[in-house]
């Protein structure tokens, strides 16, 4: 049975102080509410993907991710329900003998996991090693990590369909940078995206957007990582709990969090008097089990 997807989307809007004194309307898109697994933009991303799969190209599907990837976890819960084979090849030795939760739910849709030394892993994008990986598996699909490629940004770009063409401003968090691609491309003329990178370092980012977007009307915020991908502080912990008391969302604390605290940086910093502003719900909820002593 294919996968039983909600994309009844909904947008919920954010009632603060901030917002109303200089008459913006900001939403969030839901994304997170269309699979408890497959949530958020990884759906998007992967739907192309298991398409070319399903038309007979490929017999299974091979991907990446590390110990706590929410790109595993949806890989592997969306091949369960359109009965898929796939690998998930994981960075770092270590999680064969203390799998993380993640990893544990990616066996639970019986996902291959082969772990690979963080030096292996490093060769994910190198050509050589990527033509050795399809020899050794000549009818599996290779997918990036993080659904990119030109599959997964185009799927990326259909969220668009769910937000209202008259928005001014798209915020999302940045990871591989395929969703923030496929959103651009998909602008209209009075749209702009800003994307806020939750890796540190990220201002590389930019020049792969560039390459993949004709559109100019976009920016990356780089400076709101909280210490780099997976990093926390106390702030953003704060943050996290006090939004959830304040507007009964949950986000999570790699991405969405990140995105969300910058994004009201952001309106505090910038003139966006009466813009109307979505911003991205990207799911991925089940990465907040590592922090799970810290939400109340």
């Amino acid at each position: 049975m294919a996968i039983k997807l909600d994309l009844d989307i909904r947008l919920s809007g954010i009632d603060l102080e901030l917002c109303t004194a200089r008459n913006i309307q900001l939403q969030l898109l839901r994304l997170d509410q269309i699979h408890p697994a497959v949530s958020g933009n990884k759906w998007f991303k992967l739907r192309n993907y298991i398409k070319m799969v399903q038309q007979g190209q490929y017999a299974g599907i091979i991907t990446f991710g590390g110990a706590y990837s929410n790109h595993l976890v949806a890989t592997a819960a969306a091949c369960h329900y359109h009965h898929i084979p796939c690998i998930g090849l994981v960075r770092g030795l270590e999680g064969s003998e203390a799998p993380t939760g993640s990893l544990l739910e990616c066996r639970q849709w019986n996902m291959d996991l082969q772990f690979l030394s963080r030096t292996a892993y490093a060769q994910k994008n190198d050509p050589g090693f990527l033509a050795q990986l399809q020899e050794q598996y000549p009818e599996h699909l290779i997918i990036p990590e993080g659904g990119y490629g030109t599959p997964g940004i185009k799927g990326a770009g259909r969220i668009n369909d769910y937000i209202p063409p008259d928005t001014d401003i798209i915020a999302l968090p940045v990871g591989s940078g395929t969703t923030i691609m496929g959103i651009i491309n998909e602008l209209n003329d009075k749209q702009q995206a800003i994307g806020f990178a939750a890796i540190k370092q990220g201002e590389y980012l930019k020049d792969m957007i560039q390459q993949h977007c004709d559109h100019t009307n976009w920016k990356l915020e780089t400076e709101y990582h909280f210490g780099g991908f997976g990093k926390h502080k106390p702030e953003l912990i704060h943050f996290i709990n006090d939004f959830r008391r304040q507007q009964g969302i949950t986000l999570d604390f790699v991405y969405t969090a990140k995105m969300m605290y910058g994004l009201l940086h952001c309106i505090e910093k910038y003139d966006w008097q009466d813009k109307k502003i979505v911003a991205l719900h990207t799911g991925g909820l089940q990465g907040n089990r590592s922090i799970q002593h810290l939400l109340p």
